[in-house]
């Protein structure tokens, strides 16, 4: 299988299983062209709810480290939104989606350590995935991360580097390790192969039924685009599906896409309790897709919500009394339901469990 990746920005390609850089000389990200027509048939029985789409997925056929990712299901109550509940996965986050089609690429095409810098949830996954497959990685993080997300990266055996100061300084000290492979679940378009196949299953097991709107957090905003591609690649096979709304979720101190996409709203100001953000997982002043989302939120009929701290705890209450127990960041999609005042056609996306704090 021949696959490149391509950049946005300026044309140029790169062969995707061995990229001239982890970027485009321009400085724009590396991305993948629009995959295969979503075929049903070609569904195969794998125990992984990722790896049963693999025809999707732009990798050569292999052994590649599955933990059993794709397990998380709709939960549906009366007079309330159907949840996603995403954070159901194998370290109880939404990410382990994309980690596992980011490390079987980095198995063909990196040279260890593999190298990330994550918050929390990512590094947890790629830790978790890089010791399933026996390749060491070294995780960047910011000092200030949970404690939780911390002590996970330790249990997998990874080596943990913590940078003081806002998290692009975590972004920066990990590009500038040149001993290993910079894998970032941000900038690499493998990641996005792996959260793309929630449209995926979704479709497989609600009939292709989906609700009108689909309510999710957006930091890098990998649902967004991993819906946004998979919902493409459907449409492009079954022309009458109906692609949802996307409305990605962001907090008050890190609205990137508010301005852009709601031109004639007022701005967005963060209130007193908004700082610091309890949203540690979306906390991303610029996400590297920033045009790719727009562009998602935009083409599907969506819109973007900003919520604070207050709306989050509120939400997090609420999921409980659904049986739910969501991290802050997990919590964000349905603060935003909840502050739009939507109705119960809407699909809400928990992306992060709350065992990842320990509170309330």
């Amino acid at each position: 299988m021949s696959i490149e990746f391509f950049c946005e920005y300026c044309g140029k390609s790169t062969p995707a299983l061995k990229p001239s850089s982890w970027r485009c000389i321009c400085g724009g990200p590396w991305s993948l062209p629009p995959g295969p027509p979503f075929d049903p048939d070609a569904i195969t029985s794998a125990a992984s709810g990722v790896w049963r789409f693999h025809r999707q997925i732009r990798l050569p056929s292999g052994h590649y480290p599955t933990l059993g990712e794709g397990c998380g299901r709709w939960l549906r109550a009366n007079n309330e939104p159907s949840i996603a509940l995403a954070h159901l996965e194998p370290t109880l986050s939404f990410k382990d989606r994309g980690v596992t089609t980011l490390l079987a690429w980095a198995s063909l095409a990196a040279q260890p350590p593999l190298i990330e810098d994550s918050s929390g949830n990512a590094g947890g996954s790629f830790a978790a995935y890089a010791a399933a497959a026996g390749i060491p990685c070294r995780i960047y993080v910011p000092a200030s991360a949970p404690p939780g997300k911390i002590a996970a990266l330790h249990a997998f055996g990874a080596e943990v580097v913590k940078i003081d100061g806002p998290r692009f300084n975590t972004t920066e000290a990990a590009i500038a390790d040149n001993d290993g492979t910079y894998c970032s679940h941000a900038w690499n378009p493998m990641f996005l192969e792996g959260t793309k196949t929630m449209a995926f299953q979704w479709w497989q097991e609600h009939k292709g039924q989906f609700p009108k709107r689909i309510y999710v957090p957006a930091g890098q905003g990998s649902i967004v685009l991993g819906l946004f591609y998979g919902f493409r690649e459907i449409n492009a096979a079954i022309p009458d599906f109906t692609v949802p709304a996307i409305m990605p979720v962001q907090h008050r101190t890190a609205a990137s896409l508010w301005e852009p996409i709601n031109i004639d709203g007022p701005a967005v100001e963060p209130r007193p309790d908004d700082v610091p953000s309890i949203a540690d997982g979306i906390a991303i002043d610029q996400p590297v897709r920033k045009e790719a989302l727009i562009t998602a939120v935009t083409q599907t009929g969506g819109r973007v919500i900003a919520v604070g701290n207050e709306e989050i705890r509120n939400a997090q209450r609420k999921l409980t009394t659904m049986g739910v127990w969501a991290e802050p960041t997990g919590a964000v999609a349905m603060a935003g339901h909840m502050q739009v005042g939507d109705d119960d056609d809407a699909l809400v996306v928990v992306s992060g469990h709350g065992l990842k704090t320990g509170k309330v």
